[in-house]
């Protein structure tokens, strides 16, 4: 793994590891939820979000956020989460899938695009499932 050179706050060199560092950069809290239905929040932005149920989960993607909003979704519990957009947001995904794949995986969903405010373009990625 490449390391990258830092100082630390004492003024000391040090190397850490720079996937580490980007992904503690990229999310850096969580968001437990454990009920059926979940609409993202524009304050989940570089969250990751632990849905956490045993039944089917809906989760819903906003029409208004802004471009480059990212976060995470980890399927916590047995109950697969799928997503669905709001009217006027479209999504993406590289094999068509609109569910997390099992237990315990991560999706990554971004705003690709947003131009007139209501018409986000959510761009979904991970370990998906149809």
């Amino acid at each position: 793994m490449a390391k990258t050179p830092s100082i630390d706050s004492n003024g000391n060199f040090t190397e850490i590891d720079t996937l580490e560092s980007n992904l503690a950069s990229l999310v850096s809290s969580f968001n437990f939820q454990n009920g059926t239905t979940y609409t993202l929040e524009t304050t989940d932005r570089g969250k990751t979000i632990v849905i956490t149920n045993a039944g089917a989960i809906t989760l819903t993607l906003p029409n208004n956020f802004p471009q480059g909003f990212s976060c995470a979704v980890r399927q916590g519990g047995v109950g697969q989460v799928t997503w669905s957009a709001q009217v006027g947001a479209t999504v993406t995904n590289a094999d068509g899938h609109t569910k997390t794949e099992k237990q315990n995986v991560l999706v990554f969903f971004t705003v690709q695009l947003n131009s007139n405010g209501n018409n986000a373009t959510w761009i979904v990625d991970g370990r998906t499932a149809a």
